[in-house]
């Protein structure tokens, strides 16, 4: 498995103003390779629903490993409701974990060239505090790239 490094960087623009712009890098054989992930702010009603995007660029190999996208969850109350998932030139399996149980719906999904959208039903909620926000990558094939992961979310205050 890789050496995965996470960092918070305030480097780049966010995509429209009051988003939030994570930049997870990642050390693959002994090249340094980036992704981003973006998580909207909450609306002033207090709730909101937004996705949780995590992409690799048509330049980043997506790899076989575990990375964890949310230390803990900053809201009082988050549900996870279901994941779109594509990539270019191969395949592999995302899974997303909160703490070391699996959400249930989003265990094994295979993630093509063609889009899907797969729900989660169980296991997929979070307090504040509650974590970390894992997800794990497997059975790679080919080259995937140009992947995007977005995790349809629901926050409450």
């Amino acid at each position: 498995m890789a050496n995965q490094r996470i960092d918070d960087l305030t480097a780049g623009t966010p995509p429209y103003p009051g988003a939030t712009l994570l930049e997870i890098s990642q050390l693959v054989s002994g090249t340094p390779t980036t992704f981003r992930a973006q998580l909207s702010d909450l609306l002033a009603s207090g709730l909101f629903i937004n996705p949780f995007i995590v992409n690799w660029d048509s330049n980043t190999p997506v790899v076989a490993g575990t990375s964890v996208v949310m230390q803990s969850c900053p809201w009082p109350n988050l549900t996870i409701t279901s994941l779109a998932a594509s990539c270019a030139g191969g395949s592999f399996t995302a899974e997303f974990e909160i703490g070391s149980t699996p959400i249930t719906g989003l265990s094994a999904v295979s993630v093509t060239s063609t889009a899907t959208t797969t729900n989660a039903t169980a296991a997929n909620t979070m307090t504040s505090g509650g974590g970390p926000l894992k997800l794990i990558i497997s059975n790679v094939s080919g080259t995937p790239t140009t992947a995007c992961l977005q995790l349809n979310l629901s926050v409450t205050a």
